[in-house]
């Protein structure tokens, strides 16, 4: 049952479509590795840009997404519901990302959990 188990996660882990994305926040650029994620609709319900989230750990990269600033930059909320429960994150504009020459406006979700092999999770129609 354990070979069974660790086979089904090391296959899974293979399947993922990583691509680096380049985000732009208040003129200033950030690198991150994008996990490809097609069950991720989610959208703004005010502008309809679509919403990635990005790791606790790449937004303290993020002026303004971390600390006592952070406050001051979330735009909106976004409802997230997964395997492990319901959510309600803070969003803060983006000026832009580009995965693989393709170029979006978008929100940001600001998590508060890191991921295990990326930095943020891509909304489906950005790839």
């Amino acid at each position: 049952l354990v070979a069974v188990r660790l086979a089904v996660a090391t296959r899974a882990k293979r399947k993922r479509r990583i691509r680096e994305a380049k985000i732009v926040v208040g003129g200033r650029e950030f690198a991150a590795e994008a996990l490809c994620d097609s069950g991720n609709t989610l959208t703004d319900t005010v502008s309809g840009l679509p919403v990635f989230i990005v790791s606790e750990k790449f937004a303290e990269c993020v002026d303004g997404w971390h600390g006592e600033a952070r406050a001051r930059n979330i735009e909106g909320f976004v409802e997230v519901i997964t395997v492990s429960g319901r959510a309600s994150l803070p969003i803060a504009k983006v000026d832009s990302v580009d995965v693989d020459g393709r170029v979006t406006r978008a929100y940001a979700a600001l998590s508060e959990r890191n991921f295990e092999g990326y930095e943020v999770i891509l909304q489906n129609t950005m790839f």
